[in-house]
């Protein structure tokens, strides 16, 4: 459920991108990134639901986040047609193997850390690359906003 909340905010994610509205875009994605660890923490830590726990976390923030770019999107309505999806099948399809491949990267050092040092050990992990992904979001914002002034 995660994954389609992340879906189906990627299109208003991306015309916030595309019409030069950095700023709303690291700030929800600020945002996001403050409730995934929050609710991590509560989830993981506090409640001490592991590996639940986590998945619960990443739908909390990736409905939050859907929501946020939902309400900063276009205001126009959306009409299917079908040799713009046709095209865009065709130009997509053979990106959904690499997309599944770095969906089983991410999610692989999990059940490696589970198997071998236990699910506590995958909820402080969990905790800690959700912080990283954090920064990292904050880093590339000012990395792009940098290669732009240059």
């Amino acid at each position: 459920f995660a994954t389609c909340f992340l879906l189906i905010a990627m299109p208003p994610a991306l015309y916030l991108q595309f019409e030069d509205r950095a700023e709303r875009y690291v700030m929800i994605k600020g945002l996001i990134a403050i409730v995934s660890v929050v609710s991590s923490v509560i989830l993981i830590v506090v409640l001490r639901r592991g590996v639940m726990g986590w998945v619960e976390a990443m739908l909390v923030s990736q409905v939050f986040g859907c929501f946020l770019f939902l309400a900063n999107g276009p205001r126009t309505t959306v009409r299917p047609r079908l040799a713009i999806a046709k095209s865009l099948l065709r130009f997509g399809l053979p990106m959904v193997p690499a997309v599944l491949s770095l969906f089983v990267l991410l999610q692989a050092n999990r059940y490696f850390l589970e198997r071998f040092e236990g699910l506590a050990a995958v909820g402080v992990y969990t905790v800690g690359f959700t912080l990283g992904s954090a920064l990292a979001v904050a880093v590339g914002a000012f990395r792009i906003g940098s290669a732009s002034v240059g």
